[in-house]
């Protein structure tokens, strides 16, 4: 471990009696011996010493501050003290952060002691984090927004003490650092807890404390995800308390750059959920998109997630019209034939309009990828025996063997693509299939088969096939397998591979309930479904090997 930069290995006493000393604190064993008064370990240009137990104390926040804020600054503008101690630490320490892992919270052994070296390296560093090599996880993004924050607030640092360490923990595969972040979480989660019990007082100080209880909220939501990953009750516990806290400040609270940058990373992971969980979200409301529409520079994630937010309610409408068979069969013994027929037009309305606003998100994902495509200057995608597209690829794509797309190897025409493209065919995957479902059961449902009829010709809806929804599985199931191996790409990954899993497991179900149906196009589906599975429980090894490393 490198040495503090600007800081002595002894404290002032033992310094000027020139003997040495154990750095202990608050006070050294040689002065408590001598019956001294120890100053403590001399106060650094940076840091000073920091565990769980003295977590606030701050040699020079200006100058702390002045680093996270200036983050591409120049590394000769740096004292010469601190030069020395960011290309020792560079080179000492190598493992820090793998160039497949750029722009994340690092945080060092001893706590804080030297996070500005690691950090700084980490996430500023052009020879380390090259812009080409980013894969823009929102979890990097958000934690690299809330750290000029940082040593304000001793509930705040206690979070992000803890995150680092088990970030730094899990990267390094050090089992200490995690036991370190696990002993240290408790007494964050207390601090935020008392903090919020305080409530927010008046105006003046409410959006401070807004900001700073959103920041410490997605400290911790990232913490909850390093440990238990987004299957435990914590990540979930954080995720609900964030929105919930968003929710109630309103889109007015959320003006400052900080919560505003914050605010839109927290929507990949909410909307995630969403999905899973197939609910409307109030992210889809006008009045949060004013949020997205204020930022100076809308990156393609942001495009698509304003896309996305409206799916998980077409997922719920879905789910409502699956249950319109059995439903209308017990209503039509109650109702007269005037009203039995009023009732079958209204729903009639319901479900056109359905497939209308269906076919019109379809189509906008489908823009949001030509629009991608064009930026890039051709395909963003492509599969290892594709390296030379031409017009016929996709007839090529469509001949190939199972066993040849199990072994296939996607590829990306930039790294960041991998990351954003996840949540294009995950949005995909759900809002297709349901689709599928809602339309075979109205085919079955006589009275509301003639629906079908009224959609255009050109309707995504009414020729949705079955192999075209496959193929985004496939698609999403590769990309996971694609990410999985890095740590940055495990925190976009998971919710996405999930997905995959239970498509193909309800497929291969309904393919086991068709018993009558043994035609050449029933086997082909099963076996396309059993080889996606395969693909998914791949891509979730890696996952969890990852994480667990």
């Amino acid at each position: 471990m490198v040495n503090i930069p600007g800081t002595s290995k002894r404290c002032k006493q033992c310094s000027v009696r020139r003997v040495k000393c154990d750095l202990g604190q608050p006070s050294c064993t040689r002065c408590l011996k001598s019956g001294i008064k120890c100053s403590g370990p001399t106060a650094g240009s940076v840091f000073v010493h920091r565990d769980v137990n003295n977590i606030h104390r701050v040699s020079d926040r200006k100058m702390l501050s002045h680093a996270f804020q200036n983050r591409h600054l120049d590394i000769t503008t740096l004292p010469t003290a601190a030069i020395k101690e960011l290309h020792g630490s560079a080179q000492s320490n190598k493992l820090i952060a793998p160039i497949s892992i750029p722009s994340s919270l690092g945080c060092s052994m001893d706590l804080y002691r030297s996070a500005v070296a690691d950090l700084w390296i980490v996430t500023c560093h052009p020879a380390t984090v090259p812009i080409d090599q980013n894969v823009e996880s929102p979890m990097s993004s958000s934690a690299r927004e809330i750290l000029p924050l940082a040593f304000g607030s001793k509930t705040l640092d206690s979070a992000l003490f803890a995150v680092a360490t088990m970030f730094m923990g899990k990267l390094r595969s050090d089992s200490k650092l995690q036991g370190l972040a696990l002993a240290a979480y408790p007494p964050a989660l207390s601090r935020f807890r008392s903090e919020l019990a305080l409530g927010f007082g008046s105006k003046a100080s409410q959006t401070n404390r807004t900001v700073r209880a959103i920041a410490i909220s997605l400290t911790l939501l990232f913490y909850e995800w390093l440990a238990n990953g987004s299957k435990g009750e914590g990540y979930r516990f954080h995720l609900n308390g964030a929105l919930d806290l968003i929710k109630n400040s309103g889109p007015e609270a959320l003006e400052s750059p900080i919560t505003k940058a914050a605010y839109t990373d927290l929507r990949c992971g909410a909307l995630g959920e969403a999905l899973k969980s197939r609910k409307a979200t109030f992210l889809a409301s006008d009045q949060w998109f004013t949020i997205t529409n204020k930022l100076s520079i809308k990156n393609h994630r942001q495009l698509l997630l304003d896309i996305v937010a409206h799916i998980p309610g077409l997922l719920e409408r879905g789910d409502q019209l699956k249950l319109l068979g059995p439903i209308e069969l017990k209503d039509a013994i109650n109702l007269g034939a005037t009203d039995e027929c009023c009732h079958q037009n209204a729903r009639s309305l319901q479900i056109i309009e359905y497939f209308g606003d269906c076919d019109s998100i379809i189509r906008k994902l489908h823009c949001w990828l030509k629009s991608l495509e064009e930026s890039e200057g051709g395909r963003v995608w492509w599969y290892s025996d594709e390296k030379t597209p031409d017009q016929n690829f996709q007839q090529r794509r469509a001949k190939k063997s199972n066993e040849d797309i199990y072994s296939s190897t996607i590829h990306f025409s930039n790294p960041w693509i991998p990351g954003v493209v996840i949540y294009y065919w995950s949005s995909l995957l759900e809002l297709s299939s349901t689709i599928l479902e809602v339309r075979q059961l109205m085919n079955h449902n006589s009275p509301y088969a003639p629906c079908l009829g009224v959609l255009s010709a050109d309707s995504p809806s009414l020729f949705m096939r079955l192999e075209t929804v496959n193929e985004f599985a496939i698609h999403l199931c590769q990309t996971v397998i694609h990410l999985s191996s890095t740590l940055e790409g495990c925190t976009m990954s998971h919710i996405p591979a999930e997905l995959a899993e239970q498509y193909f497991t309800r497929l291969l179900s309904a393919n086991h309930e068709s018993l009558l149906q043994k035609d050449a196009e029933y086997l082909k589906n099963r076996e396309k479904a059993y080889i996606g599975l395969q693909l998914c429980r791949k891509g979730l090894d890696i996952l969890r090997s990852t994480v667990r490393a």
